[in-house]
């Protein structure tokens, strides 16, 4: 319970204007200001380079035709059926008659030596070599110009274009375009020629070896031939010379010679087809090297190019960054207006604060220390003149709980009856006694008085 108070008070003139001209236009313009969403790319896409990478792992070599050309060797491998081996016969002895000269044995015609020196590789080069390095030194070259140009652009946008900072900048971007080339065509290059180099020195020796082996071969047939020859000219001296049992002897030696001969056409048919499932498996092992040759080179084209996305991808958010730091620029001029006006001092406005009395706490204060009812002094301090005969200018100021409250100013007769300090704020005592009676007393000088102290104790709360 209890009335109001009501305080106000203005800004200065000056803030007053600065905040109507300044600060309210600044923030209704930036209401009013529609929703710009962002239009540029967010993710950075596949590069040329990995675009190229995914075509190459789809056209990939698998070796498909060199492992059906190493099954198929295997296969009649499988199929091998050596030719039989037949014993040889003993010849009858004859009578002994001259024999002529025994043929020498021809030894075979020099083996030729292929060289790897003289030796084209270009076939075993892996023809995605040159255009993963082409592809990929095209994709760096145009990422050091993209990089280049966002370099120009900051530089510009913060006055420094063409200064020596952004050229030292140019040199380290064109020095790590110019690395980064360097090390891919190195890296594909070197595995195109290791790879080359093994196919050509396995295609070497596996002729070198054929050719050994077939020489080998020939010129064991001779030396077992000429040997046969000369135990047959023996025997047919011996024979010649009456000599039966030499003659047998020596029949039995190119026998042995001649068994021993076809022995080695056998075991040597054996071993060609050892070098042959040897080869076929060669054949498969380089196919599968080759396949994860270009895989791995497919794989760095794809590294390359993820970092190239990467720069791509960088300044993507860059570009997006600079976006929001355009839409928050408005936000941030309303904030330096609102920063020139933080000058304006508190308490600004409409305060309103509770008097429970309405303005009466002082005369309950003055009552507070009453003594006993009766007349002179101490009648005079319980209860205060409010007669409305000893006051004019009366002006009313409010009400509370149906109690109305005025102002006046005393008349001469209210200067004699009024005590010394009473507020001229208070209550006609006529109008009170017709609400609260017990409160109103009337004097021995016939003037009304309130006892104000029961008053504020009764609707000051």
């Amino acid at each position: 319970m209890g009335s109001t108070k009501t305080q106000e008070t203005k800004l200065p003139q000056w803030q007053e204007d600065f905040i109507r001209e300044n600060i309210l236009p600044k923030g209704l313009e930036i209401a009013d200001t529609e929703y710009t969403p962002y239009t540029g790319d967010m993710i950075a896409g596949m590069t040329p380079l990995q675009d190229q990478a995914l075509s190459g792992f789809g056209n990939l070599n698998m070796g498909g035709q060199t492992y059906d050309e190493a099954i198929g060797v295997q296969s009649r491998l499988s199929n091998f059926d050596p030719s039989s081996m037949s014993a040889a016969q003993l010849a009858d002895a004859q009578r002994m008659r001259g024999v002529g000269a025994v043929g020498s044995a021809m030894a075979p015609d020099q083996i030729g030596v292929n060289q790897l020196a003289s030796t084209s590789l270009d076939p075993y080069m892996s023809p995605y070599a040159q255009s993963v390095i082409d592809a990929g030194q095209a994709d760096i070259e145009r990422q050091r110009q993209m990089a280049s140009n966002t370099l120009g652009a900051q530089a510009e946008a913060a006055g420094a274009f063409g200064g020596s900072r952004q050229a030292v900048q140019e040199g380290v971007l064109a020095g790590e375009a110019l690395r980064q080339s360097g090390a891919l065509s190195a890296q594909q290059r070197q595995q195109a020629f290791n790879t080359a180099l093994q196919s050509g020195q396995f295609d070497i020796g596996n002729v070198q070896q054929a050719r050994a082996l077939q020489s080998g071969q020939q010129m064991t047939a001779n030396t077992l031939g000429q040997q046969a020859r000369e135990a047959a000219a023996a025997r047919d001296q011996a024979a010649r010379a009456g000599n039966m049992q030499a003659a047998n002897q020596f029949a039995s030696q190119q026998a042995q010679l001649e068994q021993a001969a076809n022995a080695a056409n056998y075991q040597g048919q054996f071993q060609a087809a050892n070098i042959q499932g040897t080869a076929a498996n060669a054949m498969g092992s380089l196919a599968g090297q080759r396949l994860q040759s270009e895989i791995s080179g497919l794989g760095a084209q794809m590294s390359a190019g993820e970092q190239q996305r990467a720069l791509e991808q960088a300044q993507l958010q860059a570009d997006y960054a600079m976006f929001q730091q355009e839409q928050a620029n408005p936000l941030s001029q309303f904030n330096a207006l609102l920063a020139a006006g933080s000058g304006i001092p508190a308490g600004l406005g409409t305060v309103s604060t509770r008097d429970p009395f309405g303005g009466l706490s002082a005369v309950g204060s003055l009552m507070s220390g009453a003594g006993a009812l009766g007349t002179g002094g101490g009648f005079g301090a319980i209860f205060g003149g409010s007669d409305i005969r000893l006051k004019e200018n009366i002006t009313p100021v409010g009400s509370q709980d149906g109690v109305n409250f005025y102002t006046w100013d005393w008349n001469e007769a209210g200067e004699k009856v009024a005590h010394e300090g009473q507020p001229r704020f208070g209550v006609m005592a006529q109008e009170l006694e017709k609400t609260h009676p017990d409160l109103v007393v009337v004097g021995d000088d016939g003037y009304r008085r309130v006892n104000y102290d029961g008053l504020y104790k009764r609707i000051g709360r």
